[in-house]
């Protein structure tokens, strides 16, 4: 069968190709688009599963060579790293300073359960902050200079004194909620 010579999964691939396969899924491609972008640039199709043996992620692909799996990695860590620089929203400490303000609004609103909501997403955060096991942490942020995104004063953010304000926030919010008229009480 002339037909079986074609099929995807027999094809033997180049160094240059199996780069190609890996630098894509570290940047987090998926697989359909990697074929896709495969074929475009090579001018012929691979599989789903061919591309699939170039991601080391996958608990069932152990196979892969170590120069690969080393530039799966590496490509991952500085397209991860490039993303941090990309967008004020990948730093924790922006994430939280507008949790802040959507939480000043919708308090201000009178929208409690939402505002108690927003208080809890931003304890979440604090916690993942870097040294939150210790019990302080900076506001510092992935690879940030210690100084860059300490607290607004640059002081120590004393986490578990900060999860205690937030969730007596929460508290007082809920409170608050359970005490207001709701859409079905009759005035």
């Amino acid at each position: 069968m002339a037909g079986k010579a074609n099929k995807p999964d027999k094809v033997r691939l180049t160094s240059e190709q199996k780069h190609f396969i890996v630098g894509q899924l570290a940047c987090y491609v998926r697989i359909p688009e990697v074929m896709e972008e495969f074929e475009k640039t090579f001018g012929f199709a691979v599989s789903r599963n061919l591309v699939g043996r170039y991601d080391p992620t996958r608990s069932w692909n152990r196979e892969l060579s170590e120069a690969l799996t080393n530039l799966f990695y590496t490509t991952r860590k500085n397209y991860e790293n490039s993303l941090l620089g990309m967008h004020p929203i990948s730093k924790r400490i922006y994430r939280i300073d507008k949790l802040g303000s959507m939480f000043e609004r919708a308090y201000d609103k009178g929208n409690h359960p939402f505002a108690a909501n927003l208080l809890k997403q931003a304890a979440d955060e604090m916690a993942e902050m870097p040294g939150a096991k210790q019990g302080k942490g900076r506001g510092a942020q992935d690879d940030q200079a210690p100084d860059e995104g300490a607290g607004y004063d640059g002081a120590d953010v004393e986490v578990d004194t900060m999860r205690q304000i937030l969730g007596d926030a929460i508290v007082t919010a809920l409170n608050k909620s359970a005490n207001a008229p709701t859409s079905s009480t009759k005035q």
